[in-house]
């Protein structure tokens, strides 16, 4: 969850683009500890009783102690109700149900003492402000062993990253390709899958052995989403393995929305890996455990089918499909699009007819039955699809393969 915008501490450089400012351990450890101590000297008490702009004053940044509260608070330290929220609201109900019966809807002040008397009797009500535990700034900081530094920063940078990431445009990802292209498409096939698993929507490019990964940001797919966001940056997290075996001068670039427009963000990149950690994992639409599944399932109508794939050279473009089949002797891509939201079906689609018509053997498009919209396209096959498994509609790809057959591809 991002700690919101306005809170982002960004470099600018002479070059027109922005850094990130990241916590460093051997610059920041101490600091760190300064507002873990801090915080936990609350715990026990409400969360309306910390005094943010003391921490400000202590840290001597305001951005850095309204993103630190934020991540302490989410992460480590998160506030918990006294009672569950559901008894409170219900207690709450009767209690103005008693002053309407005995006061008519208000207590004067003279009648203070008497009515919590009755409380007491009642319903055992010593306190008063039991009645609004269940707001958040009633929660009480729990009692934790301190949290490590290390771990700290580790989570507040990921929280940087993810907050870039949510208020972004695109993600552009430059991978400079120098020797053995052919063993880094492989990895780059591996790169393209796993960001389609996690409900990305990619695109590659090649121009002068420099390989462009640009994958769609909320912004521009959904005006507003905060989960796709995260996807976003739990994607970018997960690949820089894949990404440092495919080349060793590795960038990534968010363009990121500002009051004014937007601005270039340089992220992350070979040279700049800050120590992160995600503080929770994201399943996938549809894990490769279920793609393997289906491959399977294809497999059992007479013909070959593999998720092991070629990519695919389009002039400038790059197509890598999920599956592919082998129909007549030729290579027959195929398309799994699962359903998370209707403008993402649509956008995946949107992305796939951009290169249909450069394709020699046009793809199989396997989309889950969710997806209520017609596809003007001659081999759909609909079928559900959840995150570790797909139920094939066999009539509709024998059909399809039949197809296939007939016309000679």
């Amino acid at each position: 969850m991002s700690f919101g915008r306005k809170n982002l501490r960004l470099k600018f450089t002479r070059k027109g683009y922005a850094i990130p400012v990241y916590l460093i351990p051997d610059r920041d450890t101490a600091i760190i500890q300064l507002a873990v101590d801090y915080i936990s000297a609350y715990a026990g008490r409400p969360l309306y009783e910390v005094n943010i702009e003391e921490l400000k004053m202590l840290l001597a940044d305001e951005r850095l102690a309204e993103g630190l509260l934020h991540v302490l608070l989410t992460h480590f330290y998160k506030p918990k109700i006294q009672v569950e929220a559901k008894d409170v609201r219900k207690l709450r109900i009767k209690v103005f149900e008693l002053v309407n019966k005995l006061y008519k809807g208000f207590v004067p002040s003279e009648k203070r003492g008497e009515f919590l008397q009755i409380l007491r009797e009642k319903f055992g009500i010593e306190d008063e402000n039991i009645l609004w535990s269940d707001e958040p700034c009633e929660r009480i900081i729990p009692q934790r062993p301190k949290p490590n530094p290390l771990e700290v920063i580790a989570v507040y940078n990921y929280e940087v990253l993810d907050t870039i990431a949510v208020h972004s445009f695109e993600l552009k990802i430059k991978i400079p390709l120098h020797e053995n292209i052919s063993q880094s498409l492989t990895h780059v096939a591996e790169l393209t899958k796993l960001c389609k698993i996690y409900g990305l929507i990619p695109d590659l490019t090649v121009k002068n052995n420099l390989l462009t990964l640009r994958i769609q940001g909320p912004l521009s797919l959904y005006e507003r989403a905060t989960k796709y966001g995260e996807r976003l940056s739990y994607y970018l997290t997960i690949s820089q393995s894949l990404l440092d075996k495919i080349s060793s001068e590795w960038s990534a670039w968010f363009k990121l929305r500002t009051r004014k427009g937007s601005i270039d963000v340089l992220a992350l990149s070979s040279y700049m890996k800050p120590m992160m950690k995600c503080p929770k994992d994201y399943k996938t639409l549809i894990s490769s455990i279920a793609l393997r599944e289906l491959t399977r399932k294809i497999s059992q109508l007479d013909v070959e089918a593999s998720t092991c794939v070629t990519p695919v050279m389009l002039g400038g473009r790059i197509y890598i499909p999920d599956i592919e089949v082998k129909v007549n002797h030729m290579k027959v891509p195929v398309e799994v699009i699962p359903y998370w939201k209707e403008k993402y079906v649509k956008a995946r689609l949107s992305s796939i007819f951009k290169v249909i018509s450069k394709l020699e053997s046009k793809p199989i498009l396997i989309i889950d039955s969710r997806y209520k919209c017609k596809v003007n396209y001659r081999y759909v096959v609909h079928c559900k699809i959840n995150h570790s498994r797909v139920e094939v509609d066999y009539k509709e790809l024998i059909a399809v393969l039949d197809k296939i057959r007939k016309e000679g591809r």
